[in-house]
Parts: structure tokens; C-alpha cells; sequence
């Protein structure tokens, strides 16, 4: 049982909160070492209440547990593709949607600055507040091995403060068992406490990861190929400035947002908020 007297307090952050209601140490290396494997973010600044509020709340969702999309994303969204031309709708990519000339209700479901470029010319005061929502930057790096190299384990967070730059490594082959033809493991790197690895090219990352490899595995082997993704804008930073703007953040009439920036990192999560968000939809738009 979770105590009322543990509840984060407002504008704490997930550090204050640990070393308030566990330990320093536990704080310093399993609290914040979790979270950031989840969010990427600074234990120093990141929100208490946005991460761990929900636990404290009564008649709170049980947790569903991990899940993923069997093939990858790349599935998901052609199935949702496929779903909506079969309802009549339409599917359309590459171009700049004008939200003042389309009747509601409208959706909003992208990035917290694309979000705030759409809502400008209809909600400039929404806007302005969606565009301080600061964006954390990821590089990942998928390495093949010839053969299976790593532990027996779906991966590993990496403690800050240990000298390596990687938040963590997933071991792909233990999490999705036959989907690539060779071994292969996602390293990442960024996030609040590291954004300058996007500076990195390609071979600096390959050496970075023989490196770390060798310290956290206590291996040498070198990959035969590396997939390398930077995104400059891969997450919100669930910070406590985010929880500010989130207290009193309202859409405009008959506009609906919804994205990672809004209150949950993860899948099941989005999926969660997408079928509460539909059926709120439906019950204001019964038409």
C-alpha cells in the first residue's frame, strides 16, 4: 500500500521527492536511473507529479504492462491507414494542414511544437504556452552482431554519473525473438543530460558504442552494420516547468490535443488517451 503522506507535492521534483519518501542512494541509482531510461530527462527538474502522480490517485487504470506492435510501428500505422479509407476517410502525408479552414472537431495529434505552429493563427495565447514545452534530443544507434554477443536480458539502464554516455541498451533479439535475421542491440543516447551527442556522426557513435560495449558488456566485438537515427526532437521533457503549463492548458473550442506531451510517455499509454480522447469526441459531436 502507497501512503497519502508519500504523494509528490506540486512543483517537486522526482529527486526532492526521492530523497523526501525513500533514500538518497535509492533515489540516486534505481528512481532516477528508471526514469530517465523512460523519459530522458533531468532527476533534478523533472516532475514528480507528472511521473509518479497517477500512483496516488484512487480509482486509478491498472497497469497493462509493456506492449509493442507485432512487425513494428511501421505496421501500426498501416493498419490505421488502411482502417480509415475503409471508413470513408482520408489519408494524406507531406502537406500543411490550415486548422482556420477546416470545421471541427479537429484532432491534433503531433509533437508539442508542431501542435503550437498549428494553433498559432486560431489560439495564439494556447500557442505560446505549448511552445515552451522544451523538446529532448535522442540518437539511436541499432548495432548487428554476426553472432549473439550480449546477456540474456531485454537490456540495461545506464546510472549517471558512471563516466558513459548511453541512457541505455536494448538487446532487440530477447525483446522481439526472430524479427531481425542477425543479433542486434538499440543504444541510446541524449536527453536532458547529454543533447550534444546529435553532434556525433556516424563513425564517432560506432566508436563511442565499441567503447562503452566493452565497459558494460566486457566486449570487443565490432558490429557489421550500425543504423543511426538522430532525432532533435524525440520527447517533451516531463519537467516542472511542463507541469506548469499542463495545470491550466486549454484547446480551443472544438479542437481536441493529444500526444506525448500531454501526460504520458509510451504506447500503452497513448492508446489509453486515444480511446478516452475518441469517445470524448463522440459524446460532444453526436452528430
Amino acid at each position: 500500500k502507497i501512503f497519502g503522506g508519500m504523494a509528490p507535492h506540486p512543483q517537486e521534483s522526482l529527486t526532492d521527492w526521492g530523497e523526501r519518501c525513500l533514500t538518497k542512494k535509492a533515489t540516486d541509482r534505481l528512481l532516477s536511473t528508471a526514469m530517465q531510461g523512460v523519459y530522458a530527462g533531468d532527476a533534478k527538474k523533472l516532475s514528480a507529479s507528472l511521473l509518479l502522480g497517477h500512483l496516488f490517485r484512487s480509482g486509478r487504470e491498472k497497469f497493462k504492462g509493456v506492449i509493442g506492435v507485432e512487425g513494428g510501428m511501421e505496421r501500426l500505422i498501416s493498419a490505421l491507414k488502411e482502417k480509415i479509407i475503409e471508413r470513408g476517410g482520408e489519408v494524406r502525408f507531406e502537406e500543411d494542414p490550415r486548422i482556420e479552414s477546416i470545421e471541427g472537431p479537429i484532432a491534433i495529434c503531433t509533437s508539442a511544437s508542431v501542435a503550437a505552429e498549428m494553433l498559432e493563427k486560431i489560439s495564439p495565447e494556447t500557442a505560446k504556452k505549448i511552445f515552451q514545452i522544451q523538446p529532448l534530443p535522442l540518437v539511436t544507434a541499432t548495432a548487428f552482431y554476426r553472432q549473439p554477443t550480449g546477456p540474456r536480458a531485454f537490456g540495461c539502464l545506464v546510472r549517471r554519473g558512471e563516466g558513459l554516455r548511453a541512457l541505455g541498451i536494448l538487446l532487440n533479439g530477447e525483446i522481439f525473438p526472430g524479427r531481425d535475421e542477425k543479433p542486434s542491440e538499440t543504444w541510446i543516447f541524449g536527453g536532458a543530460t547529454d543533447p550534444e551527442v546529435v553532434k556525433l556522426n556516424d563513425a564517432e557513435i560506432r566508436e563511442l558504442i565499441f567503447k562503452e560495449r566493452k565497459i558494460v558488456f566486457g566486449k570487443e566485438d565490432h558490429p557489421v552494420e550500425i543504423s543511426v537515427q538522430i532525432w532533435p526532437e524525440a520527447l517533451p521533457h516531463y519537467d516542472l516547468k511542463l507541469e506548469e503549463i499542463l495545470k491550466d492548458l486549454k484547446s480551443p473550442p472544438n479542437i481536441f490535443l493529444h500526444g506525448n506531451w500531454l501526460g504520458g510517455i509510451g504506447l500503452s499509454r497513448i492508446l489509453s488517451r486515444s480511446e478516452k480522447l475518441a469517445a470524448q469526441i463522440k459524446k460532444e459531436n453526436p452528430s
